[in-house]
């Protein structure tokens, strides 16, 4: 199964929906506040899928453009 990321600004809201992904039985490798978080994770990962909400440093078209290849935003 694909790695899932949360890139959420408010960790608040980052827990909630972790909580709704694992009840549903889907894995979170990880909750970042950032795009340059995202981006540091993501490079250590094969592929994944990122969840994301606007981020103080990246818009998301900006970093689906910079997501290594095998991720989807």
């Amino acid at each position: 199964m694909k790695a899932i990321l949360l890139a959420l600004p408010r960790a608040q809201a980052a827990v909630q929906l972790k909580k709704v992904l694992v009840s549903a039985s889907l894995p979170v490798t990880g909750m970042y506040g950032s795009g340059a978080e995202v981006l540091t994770a993501a490079s250590a990962l094969p592929d994944g899928v990122v969840i994301c909400g606007r981020l103080p440093d990246l818009s998301p078209a900006q970093l689906a453009q910079m997501l290594p290849s095998g991720f989807d935003l």
